[in-house]
């Protein structure tokens, strides 16, 4: 059933939509991943994230005279971008002064709070006021690796004591690896500021996670580079494809007792491996752990904005 729908300035469609159908027929049309500006407009992604949570209203947001969408989402009270949070960050696909249009007409049409979180630099001033908290985005934007001599000296001695390998869905071990690092992220989240007491919550993320690798139309856009060390496998990463550029989405490393990081012999590998195969940025996404600083990436600023 559609709730409502409206336009803005004659130049964009908003629906109001409370069936998961709807949304996947208004995204039939794009047929392949990298359609998509986005990891996480993608409708792998979308479609992935509506099947596992369900959400009750959805706004969806279509350009009339391009290709160009993204969707909202109303959760209680409030509308966020949908797939927070788990959408490392949001991008801006049309120009600023419509979105701010688009948001303040939402707010007037639905009496709802609206939170949601952008890259900085597009957003105009006006809205750049309600600005609330500041996290992080990570590029690596150079042809070659730029870290410390500190740290090509850790990676030149110990990078002979950890094997390197990357596979995709197609081949078998893709699914076990997987599996692992989702447990791997339960056990940590338990033990880290008693975020993984949800087990559902984490649960359903595994669940969600899994869905999307099922899509035969992602299969080429996803991939997980591992190490091991002696017998064991001691980093795992989860990453996608899109276009000439690489996201990192999830991570795991064992902690090591030599003078050695598991971690970061892990993210030199991925990184040189990547570059040599002409892949142009890697976006090591959201946060500001100290590794990646020590990696030498470049920081973007990324806002949460509340209306």
């Amino acid at each position: 059933m559609l709730s409502k729908s409206f336009t803005y300035n004659n130049t964009y469609i908003i629906s109001i939509i409370d069936n998961i159908s709807l949304i996947e027929r208004e995204l039939q049309p794009y047929s392949h991943f990298d359609d998509y500006r986005s990891v996480f407009n993608s409708k792998e992604w979308i479609l992935a994230y509506c099947k596992i949570y369900t959400p009750k209203e959805i706004i969806f947001v279509k350009a009339t005279k391009t290709n160009i969408y993204f969707l909202l989402e109303i959760k209680d009270q409030e509308i966020h971008i949908l797939g927070d949070p788990f959408n490392d960050y949001n991008l801006l696909f049309i120009p600023p002064n419509d979105f701010m249009g688009i948001l303040y007409l939402l707010k007037s049409k639905t009496n709802k709070s609206i939170k949601i979180n952008c890259l900085a630099s597009p957003l105009p001033v006006r809205l750049q006021n309600y600005r609330k908290d500041i996290g992080l985005k990570w590029h690596e934007l150079e042809e070659t690796i730029c870290i410390s001599p500190k740290l090509q000296k850790m990676y030149n001695r110990d990078k002979s004591k950890m094997l390197f390998f990357r596979v995709t869905p197609s081949d078998e071990l893709f699914q076990s690896i997987l599996s692992k690092l989702l447990l791997w992220r339960i056990d940590v989240l338990k033990t880290k500021n008693n975020e993984g007491n949800e087990d559902s919550i984490n649960e359903r993320f595994s669940r969600f996670i899994t869905t999307l690798c099922l899509n035969e139309s992602i299969k080429d856009n996803i991939f997980i580079d591992y190490g091991i060390c002696g017998d064991e496998i001691v980093s795992i990463g989860f990453n996608f494809i899109h276009h000439k550029n690489i996201l990192y989405y999830l991570r795991w490393c064992s902690h090591s007792s030599n003078r050695h990081s598991y971690g970061l012999l892990h993210d030199i590998m991925s990184m040189n491996l990547s570059l040599n195969m002409g892949y142009d940025n890697i976006d090591f996404a959201r946060g500001n752990e100290a590794y990646k600083y020590r990696l030498g990436l470049v920081e973007y600023n990324l806002y949460n904005y509340e209306i």
